[in-house]
This record gives C-alpha cells, structure tokens and sequence, in this order.
C-alpha cells in the first residue's frame, strides 16, 4: 500500500472523459485511524512503556507528573518526527547503539518490518497524524479506574441492595442499550467500553440518591469547585473524598 500511496503524492496520470483529455490525479495521506496499540505499533511507540503517549514525551515516573495537583504538573513537548527517525536508523543499523533514554521507541518485529512505512510518507507524522481514540483512552482509561474504584468503596458497598433496585427503576428510554443493578453492583469488574459509558450517565443520580451531603459538599467547597482531575485514584489509597471528587470530574468530561 504504501508503494500506491508515494505514487499517488507523485501523480498519476489519468483520464477526463468530460474534457477528453489527459489529467494529473494526485493525492495524501492525511490521517490514520486505529486503536492505541495498533496505532503505537505504526508510530514504532512502546505504549506500555513509561512514555504511554505516541504524540508527546510525557514521562509517567517524572516527579511532577505524579502529582495530584495539574498545576504543578510541566507542559511536555510532542514527539519529533525527525528525531525518531534518526533514533530508530541508528538503533537498526546496530543493535548495539546506546539508546540513553528510548521515550518510548520501539523497533517493529520482522525483518523487513523494523521500521513503520508510514515513517517514509512525505507530509504524514506517524505521532501526530493518527487520530484520537475514545474506546481505549477515555472509556477503559481514567473513567474505568475511577468507575471501578468508586463500586469498590466503601462509600457506595453499603448501599449495594438499595443501588440495584434504583438502577433497575430508571427509565432508559432513547437508550439503545441498558444496563442492570445486579450487573452494576455484581459484575462491573467484566464491563466493556459502552457500559462504562452508559454508567457515566447514571452515576450523576446515584450520586444525588445516596450520596447527596457529600455531593453538596463537593459543588459548593470553594477549593475544590474548580479542581480539575486529580489523577487515577488506587483502590486501596485513594480517600472517599478523592473518589468522589475525581469521578464527579470524570463523568462531567465524558
């Protein structure tokens, strides 16, 4: 494909039947799409490395990146297209070359494959040019850490009986699918993509039912109306305020 691709940015030549004569078809490749691991493999990014993100050099470990405030958190650059390039030619080339600080490089498996075509395409950045992916970023990143960690809390557990009966008492008209109170309370450690989502927009009334001083209190704390996310709470650290506070957040970014 990719063959077809540099010829089409060269120009084909082609046919107008309306003008009878002999046209220039050119054309790009503006955008990809896939999934955050495909995606990464196409972009030569080690996802599950300490450098989880293909378009920039965020560093997980860094000291102000694991802080629980964003505002002593850095603004870290994008990747360089050139930069990888050279990184991953001098690594192919000798598999003895000292990578100081890979940010997330990876070499393709295979032969022929060690470095991703879509490196050699004039005017397309294998970093910036593959587009967002909600299933993987969003909806089985922050919003399922915080979704199963709000279940798991002792804020919501002793409520459990009461939340199945509520969640099955709501109307889910104009909804293509539902969700159950037993599956809420029971199985939401099996949810996939479109349950977290649909939770999200119930977790506001669950809230408002058996959580309402706490959820006054947090909408009306001038010290926290306006704290952004604080980051994936643990199950076994994260407070009950933290939970709350971060799945408020969440829900509302969704």
């Amino acid at each position: 494909m990719m063959n077809e691709i540099k010829q089409l940015q060269r120009g084909i030549i082609g046919y107008d039947a309306n003008n009878k004569n002999s046209v220039i078809i050119t054309g790009s490749l503006l955008m990809v799409k896939g999934d955050n691991p495909a995606s990464s493999t196409l972009a030569n990014h080690l996802w599950k490395s300490d450098f989880p993100c293909r378009a920039c050099l965020f560093n997980k470990k860094e000291p102000t990146n694991t802080s629980t405030n964003i505002q002593n958190r850095t603004v870290v650059p994008f990747r360089n297209k050139a930069c990888t390039i050279e990184l991953l030619n001098a690594w192919s080339k000798d598999y003895q070359f000292n990578l100081p600080n890979t940010q997330g490089i990876k070499l393709g498996t295979g032969l022929t494959c060690q470095i991703s075509p879509l490196y050699e395409v004039l005017g397309f950045d294998p970093h910036l040019d593959q587009l967002f992916e909600c299933l993987h970023t969003w909806f089985l990143g922050p919003l399922k850490h915080i979704t199963q960690a709000f279940l798991n809390s002792k804020l919501v557990k002793k409520y459990n009986p009461e939340l199945k009966l509520f969640i099955n008492s709501l109307s889910w008209d104009g909804f293509s699918e539902t969700i159950t109170g037993r599956r809420v309370v029971n199985w939401h450690g099996s949810f996939v993509g479109k349950d977290y989502k649909l939770f999200a927009q119930v977790a506001p009334f669950i809230c408002l039912q058996f959580l309402q001083p706490r959820t006054d209190a947090w909408l009306y704390d001038n010290q926290r109306r306006n704290r952004e996310f604080t980051g994936i709470p643990n199950n076994d650290g994260a407070t009950e305020e933290t939970i709350l506070t971060n799945l408020v957040v969440t829900v509302r970014q969704t």
